[in-house]
């Protein structure tokens, strides 16, 4: 069920079963999977929040790499966080392919990803906000 394409392991769900079981159950089964999701890249966020703090920048990347690959590549925010780690890095190949995957999201994600304080902070706060890590109090929708 929503099976990772890089992972081997993966949720076997007997068809013949569920098609006879009510349509909450289904859905039940599919939520508890998401949520399960959400909380594993939640905890690969947080330590790369703790890597980067500590100045490991290639581990941190590492962590959101996992992130892409493996539970979520559709926020244009972790895309953005990678590009900037590589570009801090000097490794122009994964900035490039940072670049041309943000293209996707529209003009609001395209240009030149050039790190500064700012860029930074937007891209942290937009990848948490995802992730639904802000708290309610922080007003941000």
């Amino acid at each position: 069920m929503d099976r990772c394409p890089r992972c081997p392991q993966f949720l076997a769900i007997n068809l013949a079963a569920i098609a006879k079981s009510p349509k909450e159950d289904f859905a039940k089964l599919w939520a508890y999977q998401r949520a399960a999701r959400l909380v594993l890249a939640e905890i690969r966020i947080q330590s790369a929040m703790k890597h980067s703090a500590a100045g490991a920048h290639a581990a941190a990347r590492s962590d959101l790499e996992y992130v892409r690959d493996h539970f979520d590549c559709s926020v244009p925010y972790l895309h953005q966080m990678i590009g900037l780690y590589a570009g801090m890095q000097h490794d122009e190949s994964a900035k490039a392919i940072a670049m041309e995957r943000l293209k996707e999201f529209g003009p609001q994600f395209e240009g030149p990803l050039v790190f500064s304080p700012e860029a930074l902070s937007t891209a942290i706060v937009g990848l948490m906000a995802n992730f639904g890590m802000l708290p309610q109090s922080a007003g941000i929708k």
